[in-house]
C-alpha cells in the first residue's frame, strides 16, 4: 500500500513539472505564430503600499498567485497558507473531504489576529469539475447548482466575518483551456467556454451577495478572457494557475476598494 502511495505521489509530481514545461512551450509557440494576439505585460506602482501590512490569504492552490514575486515588489504583503484541493461547497461542512473548515478555522484562531484582512479563494474546483457534472446527474440547470454553491460559500464567509476579520474574497479565474495536455491533478467536466460562463455568474453572484452580506469582493475574470470566453493563455503558468504576469491586476483592483 505505501509502494502504491509513494508511486501515486510521484506520477502527480511528474505531471505538474512535465505538464507545466509542455504548455509553456505550447504557449511560447502559440504567440510566435500569433503575436498580435499577445497581450501588453501590466505595471503597477509599488511605492504607496504599505510595507508593514499583512493580508492573509487562504484558498485552494490558485491563493499560491499571492505568494507570486512581481517587479519592484521588495516585500509581500501577502502571507499564504495553502489548504489542499477544497472546494467553495464544502467549506461550510464539517469532517469534510478535505477537513478544510476545521483546518481554516484552526488558522484563523491560531495565526490570524483579530481585525486582519483575510483573502479567501475559492470555488474554481467547483466550476472546473463539480457544477456541470452535478447539473447533469441530476439533471438540474447549472444555474441552481451555482445557486446553492454561493449560498452555502455565503454561510462559511459570514461566520468568519462574525469572529472580527475583514473578508475579502477573490473571484474565480477563468478555467483551462481545451486545447492542451490533460493533467490528472487538474480533471476538467465539460467545455472551456460553458465552464467560464459558469464561472461568470458564479463571480456575478458572490459579488452581489458580497455587497448585500457586507464584505469586500475583488476580480479579475474579465480580464484574462477573450470576446468568446476563450481564457488567455498568457496569463496561465501551467494551464490552470495563474501567472505572476495576473498580480498587478489583483494590486489595482485593492488599491482601487482603498484595501491596500
Amino acid at each position: 500500500m505505501k509502494s502504491n502511495s509513494l508511486r501515486s505521489k510521484i506520477w502527480k509530481i511528474w505531471y505538474l513539472i512535465i505538464g507545466s514545461i509542455l504548455f509553456n512551450i505550447y504557449k511560447k509557440i502559440y504567440y510566435l505564430k500569433n503575436p498580435k494576439k499577445k497581450p501588453m505585460e501590466v505595471t503597477i506602482n509599488l511605492q504607496k503600499i504599505k510595507n508593514n501590512e499583512v493580508i492573509y490569504c487562504i484558498g485552494d492552490s490558485h491563493v499560491g498567485l499571492f505568494r507570486k514575486k512581481i517587479i519592484n515588489e521588495k516585500n509581500n504583503i501577502f502571507k499564504v497558507f495553502h489548504i489542499g484541493p477544497a472546494t467553495a461547497y464544502n467549506l461550510i461542512k464539517k469532517n469534510n473531504n478535505t477537513n478544510s473548515n476545521e483546518k481554516i478555522l484552526k488558522i484563523i484562531k491560531e495565526q490570524i489576529p483579530k481585525k486582519s484582512k483575510v483573502i479567501l479563494c475559492f470555488g474554481e474546483i467547483d466550476c472546473r469539475v463539480h457544477i456541470l457534472k452535478q447539473a447533469k446527474l441530476y439533471n438540474k440547470d447549472w444555474k441552481k447548482i451555482v445557486n446553492n454553491c454561493v449560498k452555502r460559500y455565503i454561510l462559511f464567509i459570514k461566520n468568519l466575518k462574525r469572529k472580527n476579520y475583514k473578508i475579502i474574497v477573490f473571484g474565480i479565474a477563468p478555467s483551462s483551456p481545451d486545447n492542451i495536455i490533460k493533467n490528472p491533478n487538474y480533471p476538467a467536466y465539460g467545455d472551456q467556454i460553458t465552464r467560464n460562463k459558469v464561472t461568470e455568474y458564479f463571480n456575478n453572484l458572490l459579488e452581489k451577495r458580497a455587497k448585500r452580506e457586507g464584505f469586500e469582493f475583488i476580480s479579475i475574470f474579465k480580464k484574462l478572457i477573450d470576446g468568446e470566453y476563450r481564457t488567455i493563455l498568457y496569463y496561465l503558468e501551467d494551464g490552470v494557475h495563474l501567472s505572476s504576469k495576473t498580480k498587478p491586476f489583483v494590486i489595482k483592483e485593492l488599491k482601487k476598494k482603498r484595501l491596500i
